[in-house]
């Protein structure tokens, strides 16, 4: 399961954790973050993996406000604006029958 750390204060910088999961193709979740404006969200995924999507959305109007479609395996979004978001994780292309691996980065270190 997807895990983040809460934000205790606004002021802080990002305490969201980086986070592991296995997916397979057509498997999706979803996860709540406060960002600050320009904060990036990158992805990627282990060998086996072709392709994983990012949708970021403005927790208040659920509407998407930024989005990765492209056929990567390393995709990023950036928090437009400060404030409350949902990020959707798509496995979009995992060759592996057992799934792929896949990280979520919330400050755009190297992976």
């Amino acid at each position: 399961m997807l895990g983040l750390t809460t934000l205790w204060s606004k002021a802080q910088d990002s305490l969201i954790e980086d986070s592991i999961r296995w997916m397979n193709t057509g498997d999706s979740l979803r996860t709540e973050a406060y960002l600050f404006a320009d904060e990036p969200i990158s992805g990627a995924c282990s060998q086996d993996c072709y392709d994983i999507d990012l949708t970021l959305y403005d927790a208040t109007t659920k509407k998407s406000v930024a989005e990765e479609h492209k056929n990567t395996k390393t995709p990023t979004v950036y928090a437009p604006y400060e404030g409350d978001f949902i990020l959707n994780v798509e496995m979009v292309n995992c060759a592996r029958s057992g799934g792929c691996r896949t990280w979520i980065n919330y400050d755009n270190e190297e992976f």
